[in-house]
């Protein structure tokens, strides 16, 4: 009987060992997750604050041309690049435009008369570059054809477009056009802010961006580029 009452308490004290150590186990895989779970979250804030920051490469480098891509909203590009020139970033300015007919007038002549009347003071050193693709890397690849017309002895350049797209546009055209060395300004646009979460557009333009970006890594970025 004796006998039956210890085996009895040491079988009760094993199970009880085990169920501790069953609670152990429990409670450090749930502090794991738990903890998992915070950092995931923080990183994701984190990554979402800088999501706007991220799109952006705004380091202009004196360079013998400054390209300026076309888009955006009324010619705030052209503007911020008009400064750089003006402040002796380079030499020569190059306006990309596209060979579009708009309510009867074409395009490539608005923007030359544009050149003359706001910057007459560069007269000589502003020009109009025309393109026919319809994506920033087709764009950029016929830059190179006006590049080597009009600065032939260029071994630098900086591109000039909306400050969102800036960081694709820098990517695209060191690959597009790897002979030269290429930096980045940015202009403003009112359908971007890095503090996205404030307006839809915001918001709607970064989404749009950042679809493009990774489009360009995964996928673009490996094909021949035709020129």
């Amino acid at each position: 009987m004796r006998d039956y009452f210890g085996a009895a308490i040491k079988l009760q004290r094993s199970g009880t060992s085990v169920t501790v150590h069953f609670m152990r186990i429990c409670r450090a895989q749930f502090i794991a997750i738990v903890s998992g779970f915070v950092f995931a979250v923080g990183v994701g804030c984190v990554a979402a604050l800088l999501a706007g920051r991220l799109l952006i490469a705004d380091h202009p480098e004196y360079s013998d041309v400054i390209v300026v891509l076309f888009g955006g909203i009324d010619d705030l590009r052209e503007q911020h690049a008009l400064a750089l020139l003006r402040k002796g970033y380079a030499k020569e300015l190059i306006l990309d435009v596209p060979d579009w007919t708009l309510y009867g007038r074409k395009q490539p002549e608005e923007a030359a008369k544009f050149l003359r009347k706001v910057a007459p003071d560069h007269a000589g050193h502003v020009h109009v570059c025309i393109f026919s693709s319809d994506s920033t890397r087709g764009e950029l690849a016929e830059i190179g054809d006006c590049m080597n017309r009009i600065a032939p002895n260029a071994h630098s350049g900086v591109v000039v477009t909306s400050n969102y797209h800036t960081g694709r546009a820098l990517r695209i055209v060191r690959r597009a056009l790897p002979g030269y060395r290429w930096s980045a300004s940015a202009a403003p646009d009112p359908q971007f802010d890095i503090h996205w979460w404030r307006r839809k557009e915001y918001c709607k333009t970064l989404t749009t961006e950042w679809q493009k970006l990774w489009w360009w890594i995964v996928i673009e970025q490996w094909r021949p580029i035709n020129r």
